[in-house]
């Protein structure tokens, strides 16, 4: 925090933006999901079409697989940047609470990974760190787990 009262990124020493909104994270997260059952779902349906007229759905479940993995592929891609498809489609990206950039393996990681770990054993988990969200932070238990916030903003458009 510099004398001003804002945030400065420890690297570039560059005003870091606003928290992005709770609607865009609920909004962004929504999408995520969506995108990756895209795949199986439209796999699902040639499937059932394949299947209804003799032939095997074995065909269809792999396209649903690669269509997945495509999505992954995209979306680490964009973690690289510290956002997905749908921070992206709402302008918003993870950075660490310094503001400077998050790593790969952080997102992956500590903010994915760890807390999925947790969700699978823990089904309460999962509603716990969503409703983590309404704190005046806005950093939900994933948040917390990386040293991460959401912030307003793509890379590009972040010039302090």
């Amino acid at each position: 925090m510099g004398a001003d009262g804002q945030d400065y990124c420890s690297v570039c020493d560059q005003r870091t933006p606003n928290l992005a909104e709770r609607g865009d994270r609920f909004v962004a997260n929504l999408v995520d999901s969506f995108i990756l059952v895209l795949p199986f779902l439209g796999a699902g349906i040639l499937g059932a079409i394949l299947v209804r007229n003799g032939g095997s759905g074995g065909f269809a479940f792999l396209l649903g697989a690669l269509g997945t993995l495509g999505v992954l592929g995209y979306q680490i891609t964009l973690a690289q940047r510290g956002q997905s498809i749908g921070k992206r489609m709402r302008n918003i990206r993870v950075v660490r609470t310094d503001g400077s950039p998050a790593s790969l393996g952080r997102i992956l990681l500590l903010r994915n990974g760890i807390p999925a770990v947790i969700g699978s054993f823990c089904g309460i988990f999962g509603l716990i760190d969503a409703l983590m969200i309404f704190g005046d932070e806005r950093r939900c238990i994933h948040d917390m787990l990386a040293d991460t916030k959401v912030v307003q903003g793509s890379p590009d458009s972040w010039n302090g």
